[in-house]
């Protein structure tokens, strides 16, 4: 994210982008932590604020710091304030990136993150159910939200994909046809777990490595999501 998107008086506007979604284990913290770490490395300064009591994304960076790797500035915000004036956007002034890892759930700290959100990311492995599942509970939220944010862009990536499989090869048919699904899919890797126990995203764990393409791809196509928000 080196060219950053001009606000008014011509200055430069901090792009949110949250991690979220209904459902819990569906892999939000670990993309959140590869996604952010190629954005440093794309020479982006990130500040990373985690909203998930489980605190997976801020234990990434405590690890990242002790092991003397790249790590963003983390910040915990467990509370809907998000939105509110002299919260968060007193900590996120000259950052590039701000990257929200929500909690799993419609809850008010999810509302109060979509409520600032240039663009919300949510993972959906292909199946059936998780598909339906999604569509019925973040359709309605998503909508009013934009109510409230009309810059808000949705954008599901499906995740844990096995293409050799058919329910993997058409995944993207199980969605509605108004539904903004990324060209990148990410598969079910190994080299996304390994990289967070060393400190590192995936793309300078193994960068030559198809995961480090899937993430590259991911967030190529995030970043121009996010430029065409006003």
């Amino acid at each position: 994210m080196k060219k950053r998107t001009n606000g008014k008086n011509g200055k430069a506007r901090t792009k949110v982008l949250v991690m979220g979604g209904q459902k819990g284990g569906s892999g939000k913290s670990t993309m959140a932590i590869h996604l952010l770490v190629h954005a440093m490395e794309d020479g982006c300064s990130v500040l990373l604020v985690d909203c998930d009591r489980q605190g997976s994304a801020r234990t990434w960076s405590a690890v990242a710091q002790e092991l003397g790797q790249p790590a963003p500035t983390t910040i915990s915000i467990l509370e809907p304030v998000l939105h509110k004036p002299g919260q968060l956007d007193r900590v996120s002034k000259g950052y590039d990136l701000v990257l929200i890892d929500c909690p799993a759930g419609i809850t008010p700290v999810q509302r109060s993150a979509l409520a600032i959100a240039d663009v919300l990311v949510m993972l959906c492995e292909p199946s059936y159910t998780d598909t339906w599942s999604m569509e019925d509970s973040m359709k309605e939220l998503v909508e009013e939200m934009q109510l409230a944010n009309p810059r808000l862009r949705p954008c599901v990536v499906l995740n844990r994909v096995q293409e050799t499989t058919r329910l993997g090869r058409g995944a993207r048919d199980m969605f509605d046809k108004g539904v903004q699904i990324a060209e990148t899919a990410l598969c079910q890797r190994i080299a996304y777990k390994e990289a967070l126990g060393a400190g590192l995203g995936v793309t300078t764990y193994e960068p030559e490595g198809p995961g480090a393409l899937e993430i590259r791809n991911l967030y190529g196509e995030l970043l121009q999501l996010m430029r065409r928000v006003h």
